[in-house]
């Protein structure tokens, strides 16, 4: 009797149809959740690095850790949980500087700093002691809001799954269009597009040939 073949590829998206999310594979997989949001909080906490360094970060963790490192980027529990846990952490940690300094450490943190301005709130040091009421609803509001992520996501990961069954012909040209798009309409400069395309294929070449791509992204975020 033969062993069953394994699902062939963009069948992820109709397996979720039938089944609720695994969670036994995320209580086994407890250190690479731990490293993971340890390294989130540490990315947010340093101004400008944010979560696509600590998604780099944790990927690369959770390959050291995982006892098929090969299968990391592949749809593993390995290789899923790592980013989520590292991006979901670098909001808490990203509250740090913020708070502390007046710096955003992402993007995230950034709208809430200009909501904050917006309403006559002045984020540093000053803060604690001239809107402490303000920093603790901070708190409970971020406590909140990570439940309802949860429970939007415990329910629509059926219908968010079903992206894996689009084929990478066509998701492929989408994501470049959007990168772009999104590229272009930051300062309408042609120029903004070849450096997008010339690091692109940097990137390409430096995961081919197995160097990190994440202190490259580092140095740039970081860099003068």
């Amino acid at each position: 009797m033969t062993a069953p073949a394994p699902p062939a590829a963009g069948t992820g998206a109709r397996s979720f149809d039938r089944a609720r999310p695994p969670f036994g594979p995320t209580a086994r997989a407890w250190k690479v959740v731990a490293a993971s949001t340890l390294i989130g909080v540490i990315a947010g906490a340093i101004p400008g690095a944010g979560g696509a360094i600590s998604t780099f970060l944790s990927c690369d963790r959770a390959r050291r850790m995982s006892r098929r490192p090969g299968t990391c980027g592949t749809g593993s529990p390995e290789g899923l949980i790592a980013p989520e846990c590292s991006n979901n952490a670098t909001a808490g940690g990203a509250l740090i500087p913020m708070r502390t300094l007046g710096v955003p450490g992402e993007v995230a943190i950034a709208v809430l700093t200009g909501g904050l301005a917006i309403q006559g709130t002045r984020p540093g040091p000053a803060l604690f002691d001239q809107k402490a009421s303000l920093v603790y609803a901070i708190f409970p509001a971020f406590l909140l809001a990570g439940c309802a992520m949860f429970l939007i996501q415990l329910f629509g990961i059926r219908l968010f799954a079903r992206i894996l069954g689009v084929p990478m012909r066509i998701m492929m040209p989408l994501i470049m269009m959007f990168c772009m798009i999104s590229v272009y309409g930051v300062n309408g400069a042609v120029f903004e597009l070849g450096l997008t395309l010339g690091f692109g294929g940097m990137g390409f070449f430096l995961n081919r040939d197995g160097f990190g791509t994440a202190p490259v992204i580092l140095g740039l975020i970081l860099g003068r």
